[in-house]
């Protein structure tokens, strides 16, 4: 796992549909940018009061949910979100999710910016309700496939910045950051080419899409990332069936002096080179 904090968000103006912001447009223009849940971000979210529980998912899977004390008056949110994780297809990984639900300004003021939601360090925060016209599903997905990444292996990489094993062979993450058309968790400049960035938004189209990569939206990543039906099975294995690295067979034993081969019929024997038994031997000129 990345020992890094970094920040992960998607705007989504419909189910299938996602925006990132235009640095040069106002940052209430319906797109919002890139956060970083930096160390301080961490420190904001920890001195915050926050109501606190583990909660069973309906499909029997238990989630660490927080919310914000503005949403007091609805009990029933943290439960919805337990019930909202444990959906989203997931391994083992759930079990070390924090998931942090609370108003936007409260978001803005943990992730730091102008951000819908952020991860780092098993902590996911994000909006309770729309804004801009994105849904707060969609940001969870988004966040959730970085917190897969963060829980899987992908040697020499970190899979929080390529992506998990089979995924990134697919897509070919390595011989595209040997020539420059990818920058592995790079969060400025070459953010649409991360692949860290590309596996996260396709796990957002995995389930939002049910794996069909049919009928979506792919604007905050470079479209050469852009998913289909193989490269989405591939995550999804990844999901399911964790690489787990290269095996080693080890073979013990030691080696005999050599000796003819021998084999043997009853009581009859013969080395490679005579006659077999019942055979009769040839003429040498």
């Amino acid at each position: 796992m990345a020992d890094r904090a970094r920040g992960r968000l998607v705007a989504s103006t419909s189910a299938g549909a996602s925006v990132r912001l235009d640095p040069s447009a106002s940052p209430r223009a319906g797109a919002i940018r890139t956060a970083v849940l930096t160390a301080s971000g961490l420190r904001r979210l920890e001195a915050k009061k926050w109501l606190s529980g583990k909660y069973a998912g309906r499909a029997g899977a238990a989630v660490n949910v927080s919310v914000s004390p503005a949403y007091a008056s609805d009990p029933g949110m943290a439960q919805r979100w337990a019930d909202f994780f444990s959906s989203l297809l997931h391994g083992t990984e759930l079990a070390d999710l924090d998931a942090y639900i609370a108003p936007l300004t409260e978001v803005e003021e943990i992730c730091h910016g102008d951000a819908l939601g952020c991860y780092g360090s098993n902590h996911l925060v994000l909006m309770g309700e729309p804004n801009f016209g994105v849904t707060p599903e969609s940001v969870a997905r988004h966040e959730y496939g970085h917190h897969i990444a963060a829980h899987r292996l992908n040697p020499p990489w970190l899979a929080i910045d390529s992506g998990t094993k089979r995924w990134a062979s697919y897509v070919g993450v390595c011989a595209r950051t040997g020539a420059g058309t990818a920058f592995p968790g790079d969060e400025g400049a070459n953010y649409a080419l991360n692949p860290g960035e590309a596996f996260a938004e396709s796990y957002r189209v995995l389930m939002e899409t049910n794996g069909s990569a049919v009928g979506y939206d792919w604007p905050i990543v470079d479209p050469s990332f852009r998913p289909d039906a193989q490269s989405l099975a591939a995550l999804r294995e990844d999901v399911v069936n964790p690489w787990q690295g290269s095996s080693t067979t080890i073979i013990r034993g030691k080696f005999l002096r050599k000796e003819p081969y021998v084999e043997r019929a009853g009581r009859h024997a013969a080395r490679w080179g005579d006659p077999h038994p019942g055979q009769r031997a040839g003429r040498r000129s």
